[in-house]
């Protein structure tokens, strides 16, 4: 197998587990989108592959599936799921990354004395860190689940990563929400989020019009 057939049949089982559960998958797509994009910006600071910006992608598509047991643990039961899960194309270490960044995408960071952390090789706990702080702020750039923000670009402006794009209605929720989940994007990268929209109605308008929002 290639390394894009591999690739490939990943993205396969994941949408495989996805599908199966019967569940609406605009949202999740949303989530991996805004995923990737942030991913590919910052390249130059984390230095992953396209091997791990498959992972952050499966992840994404899978991180709200544990609901279906319970919302208030949701994301201790994906990490379960996904490591139960019958997804052949992962090798072991790869569903480790993937269950673990899609446990990591709220609430605590990632902790040693966690068992499922704690036991992976110190490489791959950082690149669980790097891939569950992007899936942090993709998931709040769509709280509402409807799609509002589109990123158009992203780029580090001195202390600053900034993403700009645009709104289709009132993103008060996502604003709220990227507040409280850019924490642990801070801490693994050391700079702040902040987020530059315009409403998509008036994409057209001078660049120095551009409503500015600091989250």
């Amino acid at each position: 197998m290639s390394y894009y057939e591999k690739i490939q049949r990943q993205c396969l089982d994941a949408w495989s587990l996805l599908l199966r559960y019967e569940v609406d998958p605009a949202h999740p797509v949303q989530v991996s989108r805004l995923a990737t994009q942030l991913f590919d910006s910052l390249i130059p600071v984390h230095h992953l592959g396209l091997l791990e910006r498959n992972l952050l992608e499966c992840a994404a598509l899978l991180h709200d599936l544990g609901m279906l047991i319970s919302e208030k643990r949701h994301h201790k039961h994906i990490m379960r799921m996904i490591l139960n899960a019958d997804m052949p194309s992962f090798e072991e270490r790869e569903k480790q990354i993937v269950a673990n960044a899609a446990r990591y995408h709220r609430r605590s960071f990632p902790k040693q004395k966690h068992r499922e952390f704690g036991e992976m090789e110190e490489t791959d706990q950082q690149t669980v860190r790097v891939l569950a702080s992007i899936l942090r702020v993709a998931d709040a750039l769509d709280k509402s689940g409807e799609g509002i923000i589109e990123i158009e670009d992203c780029f580090l402006e001195e202390r600053d990563f900034v993403i700009r794009g645009q709104n289709r209605g009132p993103y008060e929720r996502e604003l709220k929400a990227l507040e409280k989940k850019k924490d642990l994007f801070v801490f693994t990268f050391g700079v702040d989020v902040k987020l530059i929209l315009q409403p998509a109605a008036e994409a057209d308008i001078p660049q120095n019009h551009l409503l500015r929002i600091t989250a």
